[in-house]
Formats: C-alpha cells, sequence, structure tokens
C-alpha cells in the first residue's frame, strides 16, 4: 500500500487541489508516472507535501500506485468510463427520489416539522442555480448541481463517491460537450432535466438522464478516442507526461 501517513498541513490541501486539477483535466498524459521531484520542481513546493497529497488522490481512486514503480495518471478506457457514467445515474437518481420524497411527506403532513420545510427551496435553489454557461464552465456547474441535489441524503460516503466519480470523468465529459454532433444534446437535455425538476416531475427528470447516459454510453468510445487523441497532442516529443 501507499504512504498513509499525513500531516493535514495546509500546504498540502493546496497541492492536493492543484494535482487533482492537473489530472482530471489530463494536463497530465493518461498512464503517465507522477515523479515526485519533478511535480515538486514544477508546483514550487518540497516533497513532502507532493507525496502526502498523492498518496490522498490515491485514496479517492484519482491516481494508480504500483510498489515498485510509484504513482500514475490513471489510463482512460471506455469500459470505465461507461460504468462511472451508469453509477453516476444510479446515484443521482436515487438522490432524487430521496428529495422528491421528502418533498411529498413534507406536504402530506399536518403538523409539518421544521427540518422538512428545506425541501421546496431546497429544490428551488438548486434549478436557479444551473444556468446556461460557456462550455469550459458547464460540467463545473453541472456537477454543482448534482452534488447538491446528492448533499439532500445527508451521506458522506455518497459524497466521496460522487467526488471520485466527477473527476473522473470530468475530461470526458468536457470533451462530449465540445464534440459539435453532441455537446447541444447535453445541454438541452440537461435543460429538461432542469424544467423537469422545477415542475416537481420526477419521472420525467429521471427519464431525461436515463436517455442522456444511454446516449453517453453508445457514444463512449469515440469520445475516448476524441480524448486520447487530444491528450496526444499534449505529450512532449519522448511521450512523456510533462512531470
Amino acid at each position: 500500500m501507499p504512504p498513509d501517513t499525513f500531516t493535514d498541513a495546509p500546504k498540502t490541501d493546496v497541492t492536493r487541489a492543484r494535482l487533482r486539477d492537473l489530472i482530471s483535466h489530463y494536463h497530465l498524459r493518461p498512464g503517465a508516472q507522477l515523479s515526485i521531484s519533478k511535480l515538486s520542481e514544477s508546483l514550487k513546493v518540497s516533497p513532502t507535501p507532493i507525496r502526502e497529497a498523492l498518496a490522498h488522490l490515491h485514496g479517492e481512486g484519482l491516481v494508480t500506485w504500483n510498489p515498485n514503480r510509484g504513482y500514475f495518471v490513471p489510463e482512460i478506457t471506455a469500459d470505465e468510463m461507461v460504468s462511472l457514467a451508469q453509477l453516476l445515474l444510479v446515484l443521482v437518481e436515487s438522490s432524487m427520489r430521496g428529495l422528491f420524497g421528502l418533498q411529498q411527506f413534507q406536504l402530506a403532513r399536518t403538523d409539518k416539522e421544521p427540518s422538512l420545510e428545506i425541501a421546496d427551496p431546497f429544490i428551488d435553489s438548486l434549478v436557479d442555480d444551473l444556468k446556461p454557461t460557456e462550455p469550459e464552465l458547464y460540467v463545473e456547474n453541472t456537477d454543482r448541481f448534482l452534488r447538491r441535489l446528492l448533499s439532500s441524503q445527508c451521506n458522506e460516503q455518497l459524497l466521496r463517491t460522487f467526488d471520485t466519480i466527477s473527476y473522473r470523468t470530468r475530461f470526458i465529459r468536457a470533451i462530449e460537450l465540445i464534440d459539435a454532433s453532441f455537446g447541444p444534446t447535453i445541454v438541452s437535455s440537461t435543460q429538461e432535466m432542469i424544467d423537469a425538476v422545477r415542475r416537481r416531475d420526477i419521472a420525467g427528470a429521471i427519464d431525461c438522464l436515463t436517455r442522456l447516459t444511454t446516449a453517453r454510453v453508445q457514444r463512449m468510445e469515440r469520445t475516448v478516442e476524441l480524448a486520447l487523441i487530444k491528450t496526444h497532442l499534449n505529450r512532449s516529443p519522448r511521450g512523456g507526461g510533462g512531470f
């Protein structure tokens, strides 16, 4: 197992956030070995925060670790991306049912409990916060929407699972958005889901998500191919990952 003792120093947290961003957007080549000394030099921090940050990210599933060779950026495979897309659908559908169930339970009671009165305003704030924006921010805004939706379940493990899926698939979902033949479908389907949530139409919202997930799965081979082409363009002449 990789090292698992941390100082929890602020520098480690900042380093972890910077590495997470580099890895989730594949500014580091898929499959590239992560050199602690090169990362230390590039990010201008000592090796200790780098080592601790990588150990954290390994625990989150965002880097892989080989006992004899160290840390690596995960490869992109269509099978894994399909599995993560389907798992995300299950998590979101479950949270939607839970939140809408809370709202229905609230409406059915005559002696409303204060803790249940958050349901309606929470749903309204969800749909109000997710507005159309430029493509580079769309994935981030969608993730914020979904994370807030999942947070209604008050389940930390569920949120950790979502965070891992979010970061592991963020680059792929950005590729989907800039694909002229598919990006508009994502935007329109997401808007349909938002409109259904606004109407409190849980069946309609879940149907939108299911249809979008099915379309993503059917196109995943193409999406991964486009993603690998894009990351290939960022490789150094010797095929390194930049770090």
